[in-house]
């Protein structure tokens, strides 16, 4: 099955010894595991250099046309982010944006993080946000609701030990989706998301380079899922959500 990966990574791993991730590499491995587009987001945006991550990125998604770009917003910089948003969103490669607030170290739903929110949702793009814990979840909630036209994508889908926290939150709310992506296989946790929520609402990820693409793509194909619902969270939903 050909599948779009909707989370994955450009530039030097600063979490992993500072390795820096080719665009050779990352083409080469998406050849051999039949991934037709990557949604990435910059290093260097995320952890450093919000502004020189975002066009680095640029540089590189205009020479590849599997190659699709998030542009990383960051709370601490609310005018940048909106600059930052302005900039890249009239791009056609340019297809989302990513939050991280572990690394930015405000809540999801701070004043900061809501004045982004409502922008994105003005440019009805969906935003990934990396969500670790019950805390982020009780904060995705609130600016779901808060913002009922924005589309949320609940990155590693709460986290280890909270990923059915994380089905519950997409349960309460209609603009929520469920990025699969996560170290770990607890057994059962891809079905529970699609009786609980719907095929529809899940999506594959591959947190590259962090993970393998390998270990991303069996943690599905082991799910005891139908081939057609396997079909929508590799590729049909991306295309849609994203439109792709």
């Amino acid at each position: 099955m050909k599948a779009i990966d909707v989370h994955s990574h450009y530039g030097r791993n600063y979490l992993l010894g500072g390795k820096e991730v080719t665009v050779d590499f990352l083409l080469k491995q998406m050849n051999e595991h039949n991934i037709e587009k990557t949604l990435l987001s910059s290093f260097l945006a995320i952890h450093y250099d919000l502004v020189e991550g975002n066009k680095e990125l640029k540089e590189i998604i205009d020479k590849h046309d599997n190659l699709l770009g998030m542009v990383v917003v960051n709370s601490n910089y609310v005018k940048i982010s909106l600059k930052e948003l302005e900039t890249y969103l009239k791009h056609e490669n340019f297809v989302g944006v990513k939050m991280h607030p572990n690394l930015t170290r405000h809540p999801i739903n701070s004043a900061q993080s809501k004045e982004i929110l409502k922008a994105v949702e003005r440019y009805n793009v969906p935003i990934l946000i990396h969500t670790w814990g019950e805390a982020h979840l009780n904060q995705i909630l609130d600016v779901a609701n808060d913002s009922p036209n924005l589309k949320i994508l609940i990155g590693h889908m709460g986290g280890i030990k909270d990923w059915r926290k994380g089905i519950e939150v997409a349960g309460k709310t209609k603009n929520t989706y469920l990025d699969i992506t996560r170290s770990s296989a607890p057994q059962g946790e891809i079905e529970e998301a699609v009786m609980r929520v719907g095929a529809e609402r899940v999506l594959f990820g591959t947190d590259f380079p962090f993970l393998s693409y390998a270990f991303a793509l069996g943690r599905l194909k082991d799910a005891s899922i139908s081939n057609k619902e396997k079909e929508m969270i590799l590729y049909d939903n991306a295309k849609k959500l994203f439109r792709i």
